[in-house]
């Protein structure tokens, strides 16, 4: 595994990360209709979790992961929150202005989402936002994070890692322990929680027992 320089002797300076939350069934909860998205519940359910808060930072710093390092978000969540079924070219056009407009203030993006969409999305995303030199990763999940059991903890928890610790200068998708490139990703899977594929070229990263990014693959930083 191969860790940035940025990681090492930077323990304890946790990077800022900015959540963009749109919505999809990873902030859901049960209601009489099935689930139903709330406001306000993912930051609540996240403060509540000792795997996303530090108990002794200040809200949205995560424990040291195991390379010794935190990482500090904040949440932009959207209102209303959208169904990523109507997500459409004014969606994602708002997706790149917040990012544009909060570039400088955030070491990376990670952008929250529904499934229907999500290869859609990053795939717009990433020519929208021409020239990256940070991370933007989308993800989400096939269980909300009101279930016991839900694959949204570690979507959101290793993509917050992915872009907190690497220099991955692109938009990628997140999912089911594969980080893809954005713009050759698509949906394979509407009921197993391995949802997104790449056909025609492989993960960007690979997440394990240790985390294994393919530099070789991740395209440079503008400028370089």
């Amino acid at each position: 595994m191969k860790v940035e320089p940025s990681v090492a002797g930077v323990a304890d300076e946790p990077r800022a990360v900015l959540l963009i939350y749109t919505g999809g069934t990873i902030g859901m909860a049960r209601s009489p209709r099935g689930y139903a998205p709330v406001p306000g519940l993912l930051a609540e359910l996240l403060r509540a979790r000792p795997d996303f808060q530090d108990r002794d930072r200040p809200p949205g710093v995560t424990p040291p992961t195991r390379h010794g390092r935190r990482i500090r978000y904040d949440i932009l969540e959207y209102a209303p929150l959208v169904d990523s079924s109507n997500m459409g070219m004014g969606d994602w056009a708002q997706i790149a202005r917040d990012i544009g407009r909060r570039y400088d203030a955030y070491d990376a993006f990670v952008v929250l989402h529904g499934t229907d969409t999500m290869a859609y999305t990053a795939s717009a995303l990433s020519f929208m936002l021409a020239n990256l030199g940070k991370s933007v990763i989308v993800t989400g999940s096939m269980i909300p994070l009101t279930e016991v059991r839900s694959d949204g903890a570690d979507n959101l928890l290793s993509a917050l890692i992915l872009a907190g610790h690497y220099e991955l200068p692109e938009v990628g998708l997140y999912f089911h322990r594969q980080l893809l490139r954005g713009n050759r990703t698509r949906k394979v899977d509407a009921a197993g929680l391995g949802a997104f594929a790449s056909a025609n070229f492989p993960p960007l990263a690979t997440v394990g027992v240790d985390i294994e990014v393919a530099w070789e693959r991740v395209r440079a930083a503008s400028g370089e």
